[in-house]
């Protein structure tokens, strides 16, 4: 972002990369050096502060943010700080080291077990959402899919959620969401987004991380693919990914629930025997250990802080008593003195 979109950016935030990059707003990754906390920031450029419209869906969304601020899901970033006023230019989420989902697939592989169990939280997230406020995602993609360094999911960009009645996009907006993981009833003439809607595109991201690509490679495959297709037997989620991608929403998942409890007693089979020690999972291992190596380096460096603060304690404690014994040893001086002189007159 330029120095003038960042100007009205609290200045204790230093960013430190860019996550997602569109025309009208920035994902921020960046860190608040007073507390030493990692947040996202979602910011409107130039671009989008100077369009009507998109500044009154961001103020829209902002609205949405406000009121998540109480809502805690370990999916979902906790939601910090919204700019107040009539034309907020920015809100801060909690954040965490690591990366999105696409950027993590472009070096590694994900097992079956990973990918099972990350599909299973995301859509633990979204019933969560739809639960407590009817909203739905509409931009489900690898790129605002945003991963820990243990591989934990949270789903980032709020920018193309929307409450369940109030599901058809004008056209300025066009049809939300990453062209290629969006469902086929979505591209049609006549179309209104829906929980089932999402559930297809959560099927394309656990097919995605399954087979490391996507079948879909132009819009015009959106149309065209079919998930019976494709030779699925190896994996143990092939009848939930059937449903999932079905091209009729209605022979879809009705909820979340109704996949979620497909999808537990699945992740729940795999135990270390099923998974290989070798290969993908090195790289999960990897990442494990990583976090791991910076969580004992960040202790290490606390306790040489703290070490240090108690030998510079030590040696202003040393000071004092040194002090207060030098005192002491003059007041007993002083005292023994008083005495000689009282008894001297005394003695007369």
């Amino acid at each position: 972002m330029t120095a003038k979109e960042l100007a009205f950016i609290p200045k204790q935030f230093d960013i430190q990369k860019v996550i997602k990059s569109h025309k009208y707003y920035k994902i921020l990754f960046a860190k608040n050096q007073d507390i030493q906390q990692f947040v996202f920031i979602k910011a409107l450029t130039l671009d989008g502060a100077q369009d009507i419209f998109i500044t009154n869906e961001f103020r829209r969304e902002c609205r949405i943010a406000k009121k998540m601020s109480s809502f805690a899901h370990p999916c979902i970033p906790r939601i910090l700080y919204v700019e107040h006023g009539m034309g907020p230019r920015f809100y801060i989420m909690e954040g965490t080291a690591g990366s999105t989902l696409e950027e993590y697939m472009t070096q590694h592989k994900i097992p079956q077990e990973i990918a099972t169990r990350i599909t299973l939280q995301i859509a633990q997230g979204l019933d969560a959402l739809y639960t407590q406020f009817e909203i739905i995602h509409r931009d489900l993609s690898p790129d605002n899919i945003y991963l820990t360094r243990d591989l934990q999911p949270k789903i980032c960009n709020l920018q193309s959620i929307k409450n369940a009645d109030v599901t058809t996009i004008t056209s300025h907006g066009g049809v939300k969401g990453s062209m290629l993981f969006t469902a086929p009833e979505i591209c049609s003439e006549h179309f209104d987004y829906s929980i089932q809607s999402d559930m297809y595109s959560l099927g394309l991201i656990f097919l995605y991380m399954l087979q490391n690509k996507l079948p879909i490679e132009s819009v015009e495959d959106i149309f065209d693919f079919d998930v019976t297709q494709l030779s699925l037997e190896e994996y143990s989620a092939q009848p939930i990914l059937l449903k999932m991608l079905h091209k009729n929403p209605n022979e879809r998942f009705a909820n979340y629930a109704e996949l979620i409890n497909e999808l537990q007693p699945i992740y729940n089979t795999y135990t270390p025997a099923t998974v290989t020690t070798s290969g993908p999972q090195t790289d999960v291992a990897d990442a494990r250990l990583s976090m791991w190596e910076a969580k004992l380096d960040n202790i290490a460096k606390k306790l040489a802080i703290l070490e240090q603060k108690q030998e510079n304690l030590t040696q202003a404690l040393n000071v004092t008593l040194t002090g207060m014994n030098n005192k002491i040893t003059q007041l007993e001086a002083e005292n023994q003195r008083i005495k000689q002189y009282l008894s001297q007159m005394f003695n007369k």
